[in-house]
């Protein structure tokens, strides 16, 4: 049995002090059956999340992600059912805006504003 796979993301999300993200891995399986005959092909979604502590996240944070399949396996446990595992490696970065004041100051109308010296 041989397989092969795509990992890919569905969403991602920040949430109050977690970053989330989904997605799924579509996998392809090549097997011949028991009773003989030619190659098969299999075709398989495996549905997957996780989530990352983020304290200070908020909902208006920004998440960002990537998603990588390290390895994929497959075996037959009787003639109508197979066993498939994924392994992933998933990368979540979170980010979260923060207001600053840049300049503080008094303006004052009155003044001219120019000088000469």
């Amino acid at each position: 049995m041989a397989v092969c796979g795509q990992a890919t993301l569905n969403g991602k999300q920040a949430r109050e002090g977690a970053a989330a993200v989904s997605g799924s891995v579509r996998a392809v399986l090549l097997y011949q059956p028991e009773e003989g005959g030619g190659l098969r092909r299999m075709e398989a979604a495996l549905p997957f999340s996780a989530q990352l502590e983020a304290p200070g996240l908020t909902e208006q944070g920004r998440v960002h992600a990537c998603v990588r399949l390290r390895g994929a396996e497959a075996r037959a446990l009787n003639p109508r059912k197979v066993l498939l595992r994924a392994d992933l490696a998933v990368d979540v970065t979170a980010f979260q805006p923060r207001e600053r004041c840049a300049a503080r100051g008094c303006w004052n109308r009155r003044s001219t504003g120019c000088s000469s010296g």
